[in-house]
């Protein structure tokens, strides 16, 4: 019977269109794909330097040991994790560093174990799952959760003047929980006039910020330490999230916080708790990315390398969108970028823009059946991940991407939107790669873009 109902409840998203399936795509050898979908950003996770450190370090060893063999509060504890921590902490300018398996356990644990039952909780309203599923296992009552408009700084001013957020005492807290750089968009949190904010109409001792960094670590800030770091705004942020599963090219997290958060975190956050301990070479990897991030001429050819393609791929679609008299439009957000929002006073200071690039239209499906195709690995994003009307080809820019890879998917889109246009009454000629590319050295902005 339960069989029964599982496979009912399966086929009901077969019938919908939303059923998700593992698939496998070859992203080395001669028949490769080209690689726009992975979280690789700076290319790490196929560095050759890495891989030797790596490979250096897990030789060094005195005990050639592969798992941790216990959770961090029995026998899997040891030097290393602590060492990695201690390492951390100083990279990203933190009192501690506590090391999560992954990036969900430790957004989940933060949310579900740090806000108290009279606390309010203020959530961006795109933030990762993981965070909902830790707001519902948290004590804070549902009433108290309250989701803000996507990047909306005047909505959380309003809330905390107002007195929609009523703080009847001392012992009450307002947590705000936000990304760095978002998952699905790309665009960048202002996270300096969120701080502004904050610190305009609330205590620090009644307020905890927490940034989820798990896609501005490795890309922003000295040595990769986050977007935090890159705007100076590091000891402002109540608790930060540092995921190794992106830039970094491994796996695991670690949350950045104050000793006394993290004495929490170590007695009461689950996961932790209850799960054995990250195995040494996820450990010696990070070390080893680490490696790679902290000497500045290695980092900073990674770094440009990606942001130079993240820019190639955006010229290329605005100069698309320039010359094209197609009706059926795909869009590119708004604020793919948000530089207005992130600029540092004091500098002018605008971060680039992130390698994530969302190609926004109904027909994501195709589009990505389309190009991968044509060799050009990418990811359709549909309901439930994203919401209903928001349905987008995920690209995702690398370091290791060629100039010519770059042009190729653009030119590749450019195909697409010439056989799928619903105004095909007269043959239209494609445009010319070299047409493109005079038109993308161009183009600079990668703001308000349709196709």
């Amino acid at each position: 019977m339960l069989e029964k109902q599982l496979q009912a409840s399966l086929d009901r998203r077969q019938q919908r269109g939303t059923l998700r399936r593992l698939t496998t795509f070859q992203t080395r050898g001669p028949t490769a794909l080209s690689d726009f979908s992975s979280n690789d950003y700076l290319s790490l996770a196929r560095h050759v330097g890495v891989r030797g450190a790596f490979t250096k370090r897990m030789e060094s060893l005195d005990e050639p040991l592969l798992g941790s063999t216990g959770s961090r509060l029995l026998d899997g504890n040891s030097p290393e994790h602590e060492g990695l921590e201690r390492r951390l902490a100083a990279h990203m300018g933190a009192s501690t560093a506590l090391l999560f398996n992954s990036g969900y356990d430790a957004n989940s644990s933060l949310l579900a174990v740090l806000p108290q039952p009279d606390d309010w909780i203020i959530y961006d309203e795109l933030v990762h799952a993981s965070v909902h599923d830790g707001m519902r296992a948290s004590r804070t009552r549902k009433e108290r959760r309250i989701s803000l408009p996507h990047n909306d700084m005047d909505h959380l001013r309003h809330l905390l003047a107002s007195g929609a957020i009523s703080i009847e005492s001392e012992d009450v807290n307002v947590f705000v929980a936000v990304e760095s750089v978002y998952s699905m968009d790309g665009d960048l949190c202002p996270l300096q006039d969120l701080v502004d904010v904050v610190d305009a109409h609330l205590n620090r001792s009644q307020r905890c910020v927490i940034v989820d960094e798990a896609h501005g670590v490795g890309m922003y800030g000295r040595q990769g330490a986050g977007l935090c770091n890159e705007l100076d705004i590091s000891q402002r942020i109540d608790v930060r999230l540092a995921t190794f599963g992106k830039a970094i090219g491994t796996s695991g997290a670690a949350v950045l916080c104050s000793h006394i958060v993290r004495q929490f975190l170590i007695n009461y956050a689950r996961p932790l708790v209850f799960s054995t301990a990250l195995p040494y070479p996820i450990l010696h990897a990070v070390h080893a990315a680490l490696d790679i991030l902290e000497v500045p001429r290695s980092r900073e050819e990674l770094v440009d390398r990606t942001f130079d393609n993240t820019q190639r791929l955006l010229n290329g679609f605005e100069a698309l969108a320039a010359q094209r008299d197609s009706t059926y439009h795909v869009q590119l957000p708004v604020d793919i970028v948000n530089a207005q929002a992130v600029r540092r006073r004091a500098t002018n200071h605008v971060p680039r823009p992130s390698p994530i690039v969302p190609l926004l239209t109904p027909r994501a499906r195709e589009l990505a059946a389309h190009l991968v195709e044509h060799g050009f690995l990418v990811r359709p994003i549909c309901y439930p991940t994203v919401p209903k009307g928001k349905e987008r080809v995920r690209i995702c820019v690398h370091a290791h991407n060629s100039a010519a890879e770059v042009q190729g998917l653009v030119d590749c889109v450019a195909k697409w939107l010439w056989l799928a246009s619903p105004t095909t009454e007269q043959p239209r000629s494609l445009p010319r790669q070299s047409e493109h590319s005079s038109m993308a050295a161009a183009s600079a902005s990668p703001l308000r873009t349709k196709l």
